[in-house]
């Protein structure tokens, strides 16, 4: 766990995580760090951390948590609503924690991947 290896394909996938919108605090927390600090040296890194930074990697980046941009969601949510669909049930229908504030959902700027797909797939489903 100890031993030595070059750090800069670990720096690639921080990197890559880091341009996916997650931050370096998130990284180093989610890695098993007490603080959010993610301090890896540049040069060398350890190969119980090259191991937990690559299987951080193929959890988010493969997974429903990559965030995406929110416009095509908030597009598609303003069309629901345009065509008279509730709040109540575009947010039971995607059985998701969303923001509602005065009777209208606010997505941030970046969402989980998994997120849009499940809106995708109810703005098919409730406009056709």
């Amino acid at each position: 766990d100890k031993s030595l290896v070059p750090a800069a394909p670990t720096w690639k996938l921080i990197e890559a995580l880091l341009r996916a919108g997650f931050t370096k605090g998130f990284i180093a927390l989610q890695i098993g760090r007490k603080t959010p600090a993610l301090q890896i040296n540049r040069d060398w890194i350890t190969v119980k951390n090259e191991a937990a930074v690559a299987r951080l990697h193929r959890r988010l980046m493969t997974a429903d948590e990559a965030l995406v941009d929110a416009k095509t969601a908030r597009r598609l949510i303003n069309a629901l609503r345009s065509e008279w669909i509730a709040v109540s049930r575009i947010v039971a229908e995607l059985d998701e924690p969303l923001l509602v504030e005065d009777g209208e959902i606010r997505l941030p700027p970046s969402i989980p991947a998994g997120l849009e797909a499940k809106i995708v797939a109810l703005h098919q489903r409730l406009m056709n």
